[in-house]
């Protein structure tokens, strides 16, 4: 299991690209309210949620983001009861291998179309498809 810690809605017109660390992604919460949240803060020991490195490339990926669908603040309550992901709220993300994962292997998954990257997908596959 991963998660990425606390978390916060962006603002109306908020870049997830300019964000602190960077990046933005979508999560569906219980009743289905979709909401774009970005990372308090980055990799830490107990925050392996941002290690998942990206991959378009089918062949490559070897594992995958289950959200739960609740979001939960350090008390335990969830975003039903309080309205939406707050200030201190962590979203908990369960990373599941897909296939057989080797010592050492990194971990590759496909964060979605909708995820926003500052200069773009880098990956390998389009990487040679801008080229």
């Amino acid at each position: 299991m991963a998660s990425f810690g606390a978390v916060r809605e962006l603002r109306k017109g908020e870049v997830g690209t300019r964000t602190r660390v960077g990046y933005s992604f979508f999560i569906r919460e219980t009743g289905g309210r979709t909401l774009e949240i970005t990372p308090r803060q980055g990799i830490t020991e107990e925050y392996l949620g941002h290690a998942i490195n990206h991959t378009c490339h089918p062949d490559f990926q070897n594992c995958k983001f289950l959200h739960t669908g609740v979001t939960k603040d350090r008390c335990g309550v969830g975003q039903e009861d309080e309205g939406g992901v707050g200030g201190s709220r962590t979203s908990v993300v369960f990373v599941q291998a897909t296939r057989r994962v080797e010592k050492e292997e990194e971990f590759f998954a496909n964060y979605g179309d909708s995820f926003r990257f500052p200069h773009g997908c880098q990956c390998p596959l389009c990487a040679a498809q801008a080229s």
